[in-house]
């Protein structure tokens, strides 16, 4: 029987992910030997040995996205349920994944919208948990919204010039003010 783990309510089919690494790993040991026999045969830098070469280091790439994604899978089970680290793990996890099936099925499949829904979840849970413990690396970029919670006077002379900025594009919007404007 198949073992499968629900990950962040993500089903991962880890017999089979194991079987394509294993498939993945006896590609690139048939292309390495392919590029030996090329090599062999004087055929460096020949159309064949470029082929050849190019396919290798895709295949390498391949398999070493699954052996990540099987190795974030394991890590996730054996941290504690709700942790920082658990969640960070299974974000990765669910992130090789959802790359994997929107390049391989395209962004619009429902598995590609399920994993990138999942995804968003994660973030935001991390997000959460992080900004608790002073961690805001995350919140990188959210300029608007640090600004928005300004104290004091710095606080006030952001809100006045916002106000401002609606009423002066209000007025802009008032085909009167316009004929006023023109000379």
């Amino acid at each position: 029987m198949a073992e499968k783990i629900i990950l962040a309510d993500i089903d991962f089919n880890m017999d089979e992910a194991i079987a394509d690494a294993q498939k993945l790993k006896s590609e690139t040991e048939a292309l390495k030997i392919k590029l030996a026999e090329l090599k062999s045969e004087n055929k460096e830098g020949s159309k064949e040995w470029i082929q050849t070469s190019a396919q290798l280091k895709a295949t390498q790439s391949e398999l070493r996205t699954q052996e990540n994604m099987i190795t974030k899978v394991t890590l996730s089970q054996r941290q504690n349920v709700g942790s920082i680290e658990q969640l960070r793990t299974q974000l990765s996890a669910v992130s090789i994944a959802w790359s994997k099936e929107a390049k391989a099925q395209g962004e619009n499949l429902e598995r590609a919208k399920q994993l990138a829904k999942k995804k968003l979840e994660l973030t935001e849970a991390l997000k959460k948990e992080e900004k608790a413990t002073g961690d805001s690396r995350r919140g990188v970029g959210e300029y608007e919204r640090a600004i928005s919670g300004l104290p004091g006077p710095i606080g006030m002379a952001v809100n006045s010039i916002k106000t401002m900025g609606k009423t002066l594009a209000a007025l802009i919007a008032n085909p009167v003010v316009l004929f006023l404007l023109l000379p």
